[in-house]
């Protein structure tokens, strides 16, 4: 087959940039043509199979400003692409906004190429639009939510990160609709804690809860834990908030919650030193408001918490409520409150070590390692272009 990978990611560093190499080597190493798009020129930090076309705008039309998935010279550059050549698949994430949906839509219309949409955020106004300020951004947030299902219905397969995007289908879409979670990194490597410390030079007798890619966009959902947190560290010494995220985010608004003398800051590491560094803690931390946004959310962290076997503290919001009912032993789900998240610290600080053991199997029922991922979606590939593919799966 021959297959195009329209990905929105915008840097190396990205778990989209990430997923998508994996995929498109996977796919380049059965034999398959693999073309993959990124809206941006960099460096990979994965290698990248031989056989596999990397393309990109020219830099002029990457650096241009907002979003590139709305940016017409990307749009023009990938109608062109896609006039010049046949593809079976157009595989697109996400899949709605027009500088990859227009291209995907003239390829299935004029060439017969199979559309599958990778959906993994809620994007209208309910979802990253909910907290939109002024007017114009506002109004986008309306025009995303109109498009973004509309959309849907030119897919053959859609791929919905939760239960709770795929309901937003309309009923007769949802039967091309399989919610895929998103996987376990396979490559991240889980390592004992004492050796994960000597490796980054962190002490052995301290109590270390870790927290990784902090954002300003999820300030509002982090600060419940950063005041039960401190709360708590101001009652034992040995107790330390492990952070990395973006610099600006960690100088201002995070500093302004939580005091230097509690945190340990890591700054960006490679792929390999944040397994280490999420390896020294001895619990790690999501939280989560419950709102639509993050109903729709299946954050990527908790596959990762999974292989690394740390127990997690997150909240019952979307998908995630159910998957620590069915598997109590991942951790703690409460409420994003203050005082809830107070009264599990406290019940964690009197626990021995062996109780906060974490998964023993990173197995989980209802979440695939990223390897499945890969092999379920090219079988949904030659399904769909045989005429029997089913969501019944």
């Amino acid at each position: 087959m021959k297959i195009l990978l329209l990905c929105s990611s915008w840097s190396q560093h990205t778990c989209g940039t990430r997923i998508y190499s994996r995929y498109a080597n996977f796919f380049a190493e059965r034999g398959h043509a693999v073309t993959l798009f990124f809206p941006t020129r960099f460096a990979f930090e994965d290698s990248i199979h031989p056989d596999v076309v990397v393309k990109s705008p020219p830099r002029w039309i990457s650096g241009m400003k907002g979003p590139a998935t709305y940016n017409p010279f990307v749009l023009f550059l990938l109608v062109a692409h896609v006039l010049r050549n046949r593809y079976d698949i157009i595989h697109v994430c996400p899949g709605h906004r027009p500088s990859f949906f227009i291209p995907a839509l003239l390829s299935k219309k004029m060439k017969g190429s199979v559309l599958v949409d990778e959906w993994w955020e809620w994007f209208g106004k309910e979802g990253l639009g909910a907290k939109a300020g002024g007017v114009l951004k506002k109004t986008f947030a309306l025009f995303e939510d109109w498009l973004e299902l509309r959309t849907k219905r030119f897919y053959d397969v859609i791929f919905p990160i939760t239960k709770t995007l795929r309901k937003r289908l309309p009923k007769d879409v949802q039967p091309r609709a399989v919610v895929l979670h998103g996987g376990v990194d396979e490559g991240l490597v889980a390592h004992e804690k004492q050796f994960a410390r000597e490796q980054v030079g962190l002490p052995a007798d301290q109590f270390i809860i870790g927290m990784c890619g902090l954002c300003i966009d999820d300030h509002s959902d982090n600060v419940p834990f950063f005041r039960a947190f401190c709360r708590q560290a101001e009652r034992n010494s040995a107790l330390k908030l492990l952070v990395s995220g973006q610099k600006k985010y960690l100088e201002t608004r995070f500093r302004d919650e939580v005091p230097d003398e509690y945190s340990i800051e890591t700054g960006w590491q490679t792929y390999e030193k944040y397994n280490l560094y999420l390896s020294s803690c001895d619990v790690l931390v999501l939280p989560l408001a419950d709102d639509p946004r993050n109903r729709g959310r299946w954050p990527n962290k908790i596959g990762d918490f999974i292989r690394l076997k740390r127990r997690v503290i997150t909240c019952p919001v979307g998908d995630l409520e159910g998957l620590f009912q069915e598997n109590d032993e991942l951790g703690w789900c409460v409420k994003n409150d203050e005082n809830a998240y107070y009264a599990v610290l406290s019940k964690i600080l009197n626990m021995s070590g062996s109780d906060l053991c974490g998964l023993q199997d990173t197995s989980v029922d209802g979440v695939m390692t990223v390897a499945e991922r890969e092999v379920f979606i090219l079988e949904a590939y030659k399904a769909v272009r045989g005429g029997a593919w089913s969501s019944d799966v």
